[in-house]
């Protein structure tokens, strides 16, 4: 039996309220996952999987493998009254189950993965918060280009829609991505300047964020009651004119969200190219490369990653090496995983900073985007939707 851990969960995300999650559950198609993710602590959230047979697999953790579970119903109402109750902390929330503790399934991969190949003396990168969203997504608002420029001037932007203020109406209205497109197209049609959509990051505001049903709309929508700083925006995208009628604005990420980040992230190995080392040896994945300096990550045999190399030219060769000289280092180190074979990988994304403070890994940055979008840094090698693998730079 497990108990309901912590309190205070910040659910993000739109799936907040036990209706909304009921919803989401209730929509769910074989193979597909709801996953809810608490912004209150790391390595935290809960999930269901509705699997191929029709069984609905639903998992919490807080945490360390050691406090991973699963359990498992054919009711749908049985699985979101579990989530729901998990997102709102209720006391005992779990004891309508019998959980089974999944955590020795990753702690033996864990294991292997963390041994460090023969020569690697430089230290270990430490793990850095940010990468594993787990579904989170932005949240926007659509606003006219003059009212985001005062906005600018002044360092928060106090706008309730197209022709109303904050204080009059006493919150911002935002909107979830599906939503985007209609708001402009209703709101703004007639508006002769092009208006901007503002991607808003919900952990940079100072006030709460309701997602309040719209009598009207018969939808849910975010409310971000306080006024928004200009901190908060992430980044700021265009609408354009709709090539089919002309009169309508388009959002151009409209259909990227029929594609969010997935939960393991496919990489493409690309022999000679800039991922040509990645693949799988006896303990799990690898990835390596050269961005400056050497490195390379392991992965468990699930794509979850364990632990991470990176080292300048200095802690192997000189400090005058070239690239090239580095990367036929890397190389060997790579050649001397047990069981290494080069192939296509597919990883969850993670994070880990040097002892310069800069962050290596594979991050979603769906929030920062806008839209569905994973970065391996510091290469700036871009992941996106149909998420085959390939990528941009």
């Amino acid at each position: 039996m497990v108990n309901g851990g912590h309190e205070g969960h910040r659910v993000r995300g739109r799936y907040r309220s036990a209706e909304q999650i009921e919803n989401a559950v209730a929509r769910l198609h074989r193979g597909e996952f709801l996953v809810l993710d608490c912004g209150a602590a790391d390595d935290c959230y809960a999930q269901v999987n509705l699997t191929f047979q029709g069984v609905y697999d639903i998992e919490y953790r807080d945490g360390s493998p050691a406090r991973h579970y699963r359990t498992h119903t054919l009711l749908p109402a049985r699985a979101s009254s579990a989530l729901a109750a998990w997102a709102c902390a209720q006391p005992d929330w779990s004891t309508a189950f019998d959980w089974t503790c999944i955590g020795s399934m990753f702690t033996k991969a864990q294991q292997d993965a963390s041994e460090a190949p023969p020569g690697l003396r430089a230290p270990n990168a430490r793990p850095a918060g940010g990468a594993r969203r787990n579904g989170r997504e932005p949240i926007y608002h659509v606003a006219l280009g003059p009212n985001w420029a005062a906005a600018q001037a002044s360092g928060e932007y106090r706008f309730s829609t197209r022709n109303a203020t904050l204080d009059e109406v006493g919150f911002i209205h935002a909107c979830f991505a599906d939503q985007v497109q209609a708001i402009a197209r209703t709101l703004f049609a007639p508006a002769d300047e092009a208006p901007v959509v503002l991607v808003i990051d919900e952990d940079k505001l100072p006030g709460p964020v309701l997602v309040e049903h719209a009598a009207d709309a018969n939808d849910f929508y975010p409310h971000i009651h306080g006024a928004l700083p200009i901190a908060a925006v992430s980044n700021v995208l265009e609408l354009r004119r709709d090539p089919t009628t002309g009169v309508h604005w388009h959002w151009p990420y409209h259909d990227s969200w029929r594609e969010p980040v997935p939960a393991r992230i496919p990489v493409a190995r690309e022999e000679g190219y800039r991922t040509d080392l990645t693949g799988r040896y006896d303990a799990g994945l690898f990835l390596a490369g050269y961005a400056g300096s050497t490195y390379l990550h392991l992965f468990d045999t699930q794509g979850a990653h364990r632990w991470s190399w990176i080292a300048p030219a200095e802690h192997e060769l000189d400090a005058n090496a070239s690239p090239g000289a580095l990367m036929d280092h890397l190389r060997g180190l790579v050649k001397s995983l047990p069981g290494r074979e080069f192939a296509d990988i597919a990883i969850e994304p993670f994070a880990v900073e040097d002892d310069n403070g800069e962050r290596w890994g594979l991050i979603d940055e769906t929030v920062e985007y806008g839209f569905p979008h994973a970065e391996l840094r510091p290469n700036r090698l871009g992941f996106n939707p149909p998420w085959n693998g390939e990528y941009d730079t």
